[in-house]
């Protein structure tokens, strides 16, 4: 009888330990899913190229007007094509280095962002600041004929 009671738990200690778990809770699932990786994916509200599958894509120069971008699919990977100037179109990896998640090109600051942690990277693909260490991935670009192809 005496070893039932040493093992049972008093109620205060019940209820201060579920308390205590149930505050935690919020702390370690945004932990967590800062630390997870999102899956690679289109966000819903970027802009798509019509018809961008396979390994290389060709559309018209009219599509993406300059200081734009587009999203399009090239093997299933999302790639961000940003046009820079009249006759400069550049092609990136839209997966940020840092943790996976979707880039977009922002207007306002010539740039392209990650809004999972404030990645920026220059129109190069070059890190400009945040999280990411490494450039973001390029693809071939080439413009002929009002037209542009973008490939691996």
């Amino acid at each position: 009888m005496e070893n039932d009671k040493k093992s049972a738990i008093s109620r205060r200690d019940f209820i201060t330990r579920l308390w205590g778990f149930v505050v935690a809770m919020p702390f370690l699932y945004g932990a967590l899913k800062f630390i997870s990786p999102p899956q690679k994916r289109f966000t819903t509200t970027a802009q798509k190229l019509p018809g961008s599958n396979g390994s290389s894509a060709n559309f018209s120069i009219d599509l993406l007007p300059v200081n734009s971008s587009k999203l399009l699919n090239l093997d299933g990977e999302p790639v961000i094509v940003v046009r820079k100037s009249e006759k400069e179109i550049a092609a990136f990896s839209a997966v940020c280095t840092h943790l996976n998640c979707v880039v977009g090109y922002r207007n306002e600051n010539k740039d392209i962002y990650c809004a999972c942690h404030g990645g920026r990277y220059d129109l190069n693909g070059n890190v400009i600041d945040g999280p990411p260490k490494a450039p973001l991935s390029k693809y071939k670009v080439s413009v002929e004929n009002n037209k542009f192809t973008v490939s691996k």
